[in-house]
């Protein structure tokens, strides 16, 4: 049977009790890597130079072409910790909205705002969650109207960046631990709750709320999201949205 393109509603019942949304970033809320992204204003504000940009470009790359596994993964978030290394914290924090305004926000689907909204309609908290830096995070997070972000946390030392990080990277099982804690601290319903990832890496955050949504998947997921009945999202930079 061909495929069928339908307007998506994520309507719910609203929750008797709290609920939230968690949202990925790259590629489920915005169309590519909101570290590259921020890694290209950086070279303007002369934060980082445009070799090290490179480096890091070809790094992802090879990330994007081997796999999202937990070694990559780990290779890929230890150079972008060199490259800030050393690095003002204020001077990271003071560029954020420039770079943000330019290089970010503008790569952001259109109708990835719209669910959102439709989540704080329905009365769901709405939460990023993202193994990018909490700085951008949070900024990402404030311009798109969420309630906050769960994202990895870079050492600091007396304001500068010390190239290390305060607990794990917020990745693959490591988002389904923090979601889980916020729920518990925020009284927050799993069941009422809902997830949107582009992601296989974020099966068991998905599988944790009663509302998943595979949105903008890859393959593998799109398998998974097959086999579990699980709503699959394809977003748009033109604006056209469909559900399969």
């Amino acid at each position: 049977m061909p495929d069928q393109e339908a307007v998506l509603s994520t309507q719910s019942p609203a929750a008797a009790v709290p609920a939230a949304a968690f949202f990925d970033v790259d590629n489920t809320l915005l169309h590519g890597s909101s570290l590259f992204l921020f890694g290209r204003g950086a070279v303007r504000e002369r934060i980082i130079t445009l070799r090290e940009l490179l480096q890091f470009a070809y790094k992802q790359f090879r990330f994007k072409r081997v796999g999202e596994n937990l070694s990559h993964m780990k290779s890929f978030q230890e150079q972008a910790l060199r490259l800030i290394a050393g690095r003002s914290v204020a001077e990271l924090e003071e560029s954020l909205e420039r770079v943000c305004d330019t290089y970010v926000i503008p790569k952001i689907w259109p109708e990835a705002l719209e669910l959102i909204e439709r989540e704080k309609a329905n009365g769901r908290d709405v939460w990023l969650i993202t193994a990018t830096p909490i700085q951008i995070a949070e900024e990402i997070a404030r311009r798109v109207g969420a309630t906050g972000a769960l994202a990895t946390v870079p050492a600091e030392d007396d304001g500068v960046f010390t190239g290390e990080l305060v607990g794990p990277v917020v990745h693959a099982e490591v988002k389904t631990q923090v979601a889980t804690r916020l729920a518990h601290e925020r009284g927050y319903s799993l069941p009422d709750s809902s997830a949107y990832s582009d992601s296989a890496n974020d099966v068991t955050l998905l599988a944790l709320v009663g509302h998943p949504f595979a949105t903008n998947p890859d393959a593998k997921l799109r398998a998974i999201a097959r086999q579990r009945s699980w709503p699959v999202i394809f977003l748009h930079r033109k604006g056209k949205r469909r559900r399969r």
